[in-house]
């Protein structure tokens, strides 16, 4: 028995082994330069991301423009003519992101709780367990506003064709500075702040993720004071006073360039930004260097004896100078607070394709056809004149007013300059040419968008049939990571830190049920009741109103005589359906 217990240190006497007791984590107390090799790792593959996606960048930001159907250049162009811009971008983003959004949705609930296995005791879960899970988890998705947040991250899906998101655990508390409510929210996280390994071929692939932002000083000072053990408050307490930061916040300390990125596509949507009472701060959550002395000093206070290579972590660096923050990731994966999800996705490629880069090309070619249109029409109606040295008139005469009549000596020595009207008809076809090629290249057709068209009826319903079925496909994989997979991470986070309770209304009770994280139930998955096309197939209608007859019809005597041993086959007759 001895022997046993010391292997965990050498015995202080014969009768009693030693006990080692870790020693608590500060991040206070870790070495200068074990810290510093932290945050030239981290510093390291953020360099490396910005590089290898800077081309993306100024792309986004033209996309960004595309869809505000806002001109390049802020619409400086040279004097009379015009920089005019198509909204074909924002209508099909528009209309991907609002059909993938009713799709969702439109089912009242649009999930299902099932059984994944038995509850604690053994026993199997109840119809009204499960119902109580979904009754939490809606309450919870209105708290936070789920619906508005899910159309805003479909919209930067349908525009750029990835979208990543955060699910931090939220909490809203009371005066008395109790929790009034909590749960997983669902916070969008833009691609130019949010980088991972660009070397993989999925972003899921990714060893790390992290994300630059810039929170206030109030904030950082109030994260501070709550986890001392895991942020260096006297590091953070110490960029909080520095007098070298500007007045007019353009000098900003920064290791990155993601502010300018946020200042400039701010800048263009008519925002002003200028603060001097923020920082940058750069949330790293992945995998690092096991052999640095500060992980294993946090193993060890863990009372780990496991392989902390197996483990993410997540380390804060402050202006790319300092680090700040220090812990291991929430489930030990960063998979747990990201997530992920695609529009067309193409392989060897990370970044996912979405319809402004798809019609990026026509989008250009729409701009400068509907320019040219404009300036054609705009010489049309107001003209230029040739006017004779000799005519007797001066230019100022030139006053459109009723019944206004201009003196001439010669009326030979001034002419209009006359256009051939006939290429307006021309570019106006070439125009709705290539705005039907862009809604099929992108998949938001014009029947999708309930737009008239000169098609038959026959032709405008197989368009919007084949319209549909593209965007349902979509549809149902787009569910399994925003709603399904958000569903099940917002359960895993209740059964481990729910405290503030969730009443339920159980039909045939005479009173609620609270639920927390100790009395929820557990081995719990989600189905999710996407409506899609096969919602509306009239011959799928009809077979289910020929079965319904077939199991409902008074001649039926001897089939529910014998309804307990022929159930099961019509279940299965009819669940293809």
């Amino acid at each position: 028995m001895n022997e046993i217990l010391d292997q965990y240190g050498s015995p202080i006497t014969n009768q009693f082994p030693a006990i080692i007791i870790p020693e608590p984590f500060t991040l206070e107390s870790q070495d200068k330069t074990s810290l510093d090799k932290i945050r030239d790792e981290i510093m390291d593959k953020v360099r490396t991301w910005e590089n290898a996606l800077n081309p993306f960048f100024s792309e986004w930001q033209e996309l960004s423009q595309n869809w505000r159907v806002q001109s390049r250049d802020n619409g400086r162009t040279k004097s009379g003519f015009h920089n005019s811009k198509s909204g074909e971008t924002h209508r099909a983003v528009e209309t991907l992101a609002t059909v993938w959004f009713r799709m969702l949705t439109a089912s009242d609930s649009y999930f299902e709780a099932v059984a994944n296995g038995l509850d604690p005791l053994g026993k199997e879960l109840t119809s009204n367990d499960l119902y109580a899970i979904e009754k939490v988890l809606m309450t919870q998705l209105r708290t936070f506003k789920f619906k508005e947040k899910l159309l805003r991250s479909l919209t930067s899906l349908a525009l750029f064709g990835t979208v990543i998101f955060e699910e931090p655990w939220r909490q809203r508390l009371n005066g008395d500075g109790m929790a009034s409510s909590e749960g997983t929210d669902l916070e969008h996280r833009s691609l130019i702040q949010t980088g991972f390994d660009t070397t993989v071929y999925e972003i899921d692939q990714s060893d790390f993720i992290f994300t630059v932002d810039f929170p206030t000083v109030w904030r950082l000072r109030a994260w501070a004071h709550q986890s001392p053990d895991i942020l260096d408050k006297s590091k953070i307490t110490q960029y909080l006073s520095d007098t070298e930061y500007s007045t007019n916040g353009t000098d900003l300390k920064k290791g990155t360039n993601v502010y300018n990125r946020i200042t400039e596509r701010q800048q263009r949507a008519g925002y002003t930004t200028t603060d001097k009472n923020i920082r940058e701060l750069i949330s790293y959550h992945g995998k690092l260097d096991i052999n640095n002395p500060v992980v294993g000093s946090y193993w060890e206070s863990l009372g780990r004896t496991d392989d902390p290579g197996d483990s993410d972590f997540t380390a804060g660096i402050l202006q790319g100078e300092e680090t700040v923050k220090f812990h291991m990731t929430q489930y030990r994966t960063w998979h747990s607070k990201f997530k992920t999800a695609l529009f067309k996705p193409f392989e060897l490629e990370p970044l996912s394709y979405g319809a402004g880069r798809i019609g990026k090309k026509t989008q250009r070619l729409l701009d400068a056809t509907e320019s040219r249109i404009d300036d054609a029409t705009a010489f049309n109606t107001y003209g230029m004149w040739k006017l004779g040295r000799y005519s007797g008139i001066k230019p100022n005469q030139f006053q459109i007013k009723p019944q206004n009549i201009i003196d001439l000596e010669d009326i030979n020595q001034l002419e209009q300059l006359k256009m051939d009207v006939t290429v307006i008809a021309q570019a106006l076809a070439i125009q709705m040419q290539r705005r039907e090629n862009f809604r099929a290249d992108t998949g938001a057709g014009s029947n999708l968008q309930a737009i008239a068209t000169k098609a038959t009826a026959t032709e405008a319903s197989l368009t919007q049939t084949e319209g549909i079925r593209g965007a349902s496909v979509h549809a149902e994989v787009i569910a399994e990571v925003l709603i399904r997979e958000h569903l099940e991470q917002m359960h895993i986070n209740n059964l481990d830190n729910l405290d503030s309770e969730i009443w339920v209304a159980i039909s045939g009770e005479a009173k609620p049920r609270y639920y927390n994280r100790y009395n929820l139930p557990r081995n719990v998955g989600f189905e999710i009741r996407v409506t899609t096309d096969k919602n509306f197939r009239p011959e799928r209608t009809q077979k289910i109103l020929e079965a319904l007859r077939m199991v409902t019809s008074t001649l039926s005597d001897r089939l529910r005589q014998a309804h307990g041993q022929h159930t099961p086959k019509i279940s299965r007759s009819i669940r293809p359906f």
